[in-house]
């Protein structure tokens, strides 16, 4: 994002996590991107029996949570933020390899 490759004295442009953001009672890999307080690049990967598998990029604050709908499906709920008077929350859903925003309604 800012042309520097991730360092121990950026702090806070990099950073690893792990959460089970498909609620299958494993935790994935997240790792965090980008500059500010706002959206970040999250590099999600899944554990496998000896190594990490890429699962997508989620574009999202890191405090994004992770719900299901009324028919049980897993979705990651995040507030995307353009500005001071201009908020979304964003429905998004791993599909077909990807995490997609499937619904963003304003937040007023």
């Amino acid at each position: 994002m800012n042309g520097r490759l991730p360092s121990e004295f950026n702090i806070g442009e990099t950073s690893s996590v792990y959460r089970d953001i498909d609620l299958d009672g494993t935790a994935e890999l997240l790792e965090i991107r980008g500059v500010g307080n706002r959206l970040k690049q999250i590099y999600v990967f899944r554990q496998s029996e000896n190594a990490f598998k890429y699962m997508g990029q989620l574009n999202a604050h890191p405090e994004f949570y992770v719900a299901r709908d009324s028919t049980n499906k897993v979705m990651l709920l995040n507030i995307h933020s353009l500005g001071i008077n201009e908020a979304y929350l964003q429905s998004i859903e791993y599909i077909d390899g990807e995490f997609k925003v499937f619904r963003e309604v304003p937040i007023q």
